[in-house]
């Protein structure tokens, strides 16, 4: 067992350094890591968006669903009031 860490550990060490030593040539040469690329996640989004966007304007069911549940439990206009009608004392 002992050998079988001996070999982790030095394949562990022989990684280490070359990225210490691709490290040091990337200081020497002024190489820079690359800038993140946001534009194409923000396209990625904007497409999303886009294609429930289409989804939900064609489908009735989800516009019901979506649209009726995010109403907070309103009354519906066809609905008799709950009060019933006002009356004159």
């Amino acid at each position: 067992m002992k050998a079988a860490r001996d070999e982790k550990i030095r394949g562990q060490v022989q990684a280490a350094a070359a990225s210490i030593t691709e490290a040091g040539r990337a200081l020497a040469k002024g190489r820079r890591k690359p800038e993140p690329r946001r534009g194409r996640r923000l396209a990625l989004a904007l497409v999303a968006a886009a294609v429930a966007g289409v989804a939900l304007a064609a489908n009735e069911q989800w516009r019901d669903a979506i649209f009726n549940s995010a109403g907070g439990g309103g009354v519906e206009a066809d609905s008799p009031s709950p009060t019933g009608p006002p009356t004159v004392a």
